[in-house]
């Protein structure tokens, strides 16, 4: 149930001190791909485009705008992140992948250093069972694993809130957290956004707590 939360973690933890990431074009490249119902509804993986500095997602009800100093990953970089096989190169071959798989990454930037970061991970919930929950009780269900997953990376002083704030006009439940690593202070918030069929994770990272609050307001609702 947690994996998006501590897998969003660990991305922005391996981004620190990244440097190279796709171009702007690779990363444009990736147009909307919708899973159906055959009723005509959307569920699964409803995943979002990249134009420009620009991410959307419509099912997830989320547009944000990034400055120039933001590189967005590509998406054979996505995938590399998700654990799907980059061989998979046709189309409707990584597209199945993706609905079969629990988790993937749909978006990912980080400035140079990589001391910002954001990210969005959709979770399946269909493959686990989980179409009722709330947003509520999945961040209630992650807390408590959290910690223990933090400390096996080398997390120190890990401190977590969770709680509900407005985000892109909305109300969502979230889990705020402070970290040390290496000797640096990490920062980090996650808002969870229940869609049809999955949960998206926005998980924005920072050494500098005011920081996560300026990225979170380049969100806004479509």
């Amino acid at each position: 149930m947690t994996l998006a939360l501590i897998a969003v973690m660990a991305a922005a933890f391996a981004g620190c001190g990244k440097k190279d990431s796709g171009t702007a074009d690779d990363a444009n490249s990736r147009t909307e791909k919708t899973a159906e119902t055959e009723d005509g509804k959307s569920k699964g993986m409803q995943r979002g485009t990249v134009t420009g500095n620009v991410y959307e997602n419509q099912a997830l009800g989320i547009r944000c705008q990034l400055g120039e100093e933001f590189v967005f990953s590509d998406e054979k970089e996505l995938m590399e992140l998700s654990g799907i096989a980059e061989e998979l190169t046709d189309n409707k071959a990584l597209q199945q992948a993706i609905e079969a798989t629990r988790s993937v990454y749909d978006m990912y930037a980080h400035n140079e250093d990589g001391s910002n970061s954001i990210n969005v991970m959709l979770e399946n919930l269909d493959l686990l069972n989980e179409l009722e929950i709330t947003e509520q009780e999945y961040v209630e269900m992650g807390k408590d694993q959290l910690e223990s997953a933090m400390e096996s990376m080398g997390v120190t002083d890990f401190r977590e809130e969770t709680g509900t704030e407005t985000f892109a006009g909305a109300s969502h439940s979230c889990i705020n957290t402070e970290m040390e690593m290496q000797g640096i202070k990490i920062y980090q918030k996650q808002i969870c956004i229940k869609a049809d069929g999955m949960m998206g994770v926005i998980t924005f990272s920072s050494y500098e707590k005011e920081t996560l609050e300026e990225m979170a307001a380049a969100f806004s609702a479509l």
